[in-house]
């Protein structure tokens, strides 16, 4: 198992990867843009992560070099510090590659990553619904502290009449 940085190249297998994560998880109840996600993921990898630094988008390949799993990551300033705290955005191994290093080389090549950024603290911070109890005894396990919780409300939005759900694809 290796982990590497993404490229653009990397971009369209990693949002049509997105669908399968999208799909395994709580946000499965939400639309999915594959124009939306493309177009971040390539400002997050252009700007973000090679022009000025503030994210890392990490890809944990297996020894046949499928993708196991995915993190995407973030360094910023709290409103009332000047510290840099470095934050998880996307963290997620597939059902198939569990159990092989994956979770463990992802979060290990971020921290690596955050503490050259002068981290303070690294934040992670699962919402998506899947695996919550062992997902919290895997980092637990690697050092990390249980420091509150995350809480969703389903809102009463619903999508304009005669906007099409965005299936772009």
């Amino acid at each position: 198992m290796k982990v590497r940085y993404a490229t653009t190249g990397d971009v369209r297998a990693i949002a049509d990867l997105g669908r399968r994560i999208h799909a395994e998880t709580r946000f499965a109840a939400y639309d999915y843009s594959l124009i939306r996600v493309t177009e971040s993921l390539r400002n997050i990898i252009d700007f973000g992560q090679n022009e000025k630094g503030t994210h890392c988008v990490l890809i944990a390949e297996d020894d046949a070099g499928e993708v196991a799993g995915l993190l995407i990551g973030m360094i910023s300033k709290p409103l009332f510090s000047d510290q840099s705290v470095a934050g998880v955005l996307v963290y997620y191994v597939f059902k198939d590659k569990r159990m092989r290093g994956a979770g463990f080389k992802l979060l290990w090549s971020f921290r690596k990553w955050a503490e050259k950024c002068s981290a303070f603290e690294i934040c992670v911070n699962i919402h998506n619904g899947a695996q919550i109890q062992r997902t919290d005894r895997f980092l637990t396990r690697l050092g990390f502290r249980h420091t509150g919780g995350n809480y969703s409300l389903q809102g009463k939005s619903e999508r304009p009449y005669g906007v099409p759900a965005p299936y772009d694809d």
